[in-house]
């Protein structure tokens, strides 16, 4: 049984910092994944250690949509992965659409996380920047662990989002334009192509 209080305000605070960010330009949503802030090392009192239990890939292509690639949101990406400490694997990901307008969104952290419940939630709100009246819980899949997925509104329009958090890993996907049942549909096949 984890004995560890839940987050107080301050913590609570540092994981809001660590949000996924849509970044808008003057021209439209030049849309990338970042997490601002102290990465890891910040959050100590939240993580636990490192996983040596689970792998994780970073595939080519999800549901038909192509990774991708070009400099500008490799950029971003690249701040949402080293948001954390380099012993700490991650993914952050973007496929489908433009790098203006990714449709699928994604990142995947290979650590412990404490307090799976009330960081369960943390996450699906910071996601959207609420937490959405239709959050429901969802079946994590054979990774196991809890899951939930919710919809929301962001800077470039509506969004469906499942969060999860497992022994071995926890991380997001944010589907551009998706509904909720999409999402629910999608999310453990989607899981799946990134952790072994």
């Amino acid at each position: 049984m984890d004995n560890t209080e839940p987050p107080n305000p301050d913590q609570r605070s540092m994981i809001h910092r660590n949000r996924w960010i849509l970044i808008a330009s003057a021209v439209g949503a030049v849309i990338g994944l970042t997490l601002a802030g102290g990465g890891l090392n910040h959050l100590k009192p939240l993580f636990g250690i490192d996983s040596d239990a689970v792998r994780l890939t970073e595939p080519d292509v999800v549901q038909g949509l192509a990774r991708l690639t070009d400099p500008e949101i490799q950029r971003a990406l690249a701040a949402a992965k080293n948001s954390y400490s380099a012993d700490v694997e991650s993914v952050a990901a973007a496929y489908g659409g433009t790098s203006r307008h990714p449709e699928l969104m994604v990142h995947v952290v290979a650590s412990k996380l404490k307090n799976p419940e009330t960081n369960l939630d943390l996450l699906l709100a910071d996601a959207l920047g609420t937490t959405p009246p239709d959050a429901t819980r969802v079946d994590a899949g054979s990774s196991g662990g809890i899951a939930q997925c919710g919809t929301g509104e962001l800077d470039s329009g509506p969004a469906a989002v499942c969060t999860w958090v497992a022994d071995d890993s926890f991380g997001k996907f944010i589907w551009v334009g998706a509904s909720l049942a999409e999402a629910k549909d999608q999310f453990t096949a989607i899981r799946s192509q990134f952790e072994s």
